[in-house]
């Protein structure tokens, strides 16, 4: 996150922007941590139980460490597509301008 926030700053983002961003960010992917986690415990927990049954806190654990990796995947691929279909919008929006003006 640091990097990344060097070199909005050096590209001209000022570092409250840039704070409010990082922030922003955390926030969903806590939310996203959250969900994976809850999801998998929702179907693996009976529903019967007030709480986790000690024999199956192994396995909750060790299948959230499988599906560590894989999200962490799915969270980069995500946002890179979504990156991409914002960049191609903007330069869409950019082009619509320029045509415009002539």
């Amino acid at each position: 996150m640091f990097k990344a926030g060097v070199i909005l700053f050096n590209a001209g983002v000022p570092i409250l922007e840039i704070l409010k961003l990082a922030q922003f960010m955390e926030e969903y992917i806590d939310n996203i941590a959250k969900k994976m986690v809850s999801t998998v415990t929702k179907h693996i927990i009976p529903d019967d139980e007030a709480t986790v049954p000690v024999e199956l806190i192994p396995k909750i654990a060790a299948l959230i460490q499988e599906i560590r990796p894989l999200s962490k995947s799915i969270v980069d691929s995500e946002l890179s597509r979504a990156i991409e279909l914002q960049i191609r919008a903007q330069i869409d929006d950019q082009i619509l301008k320029v045509t415009k003006l002539t």
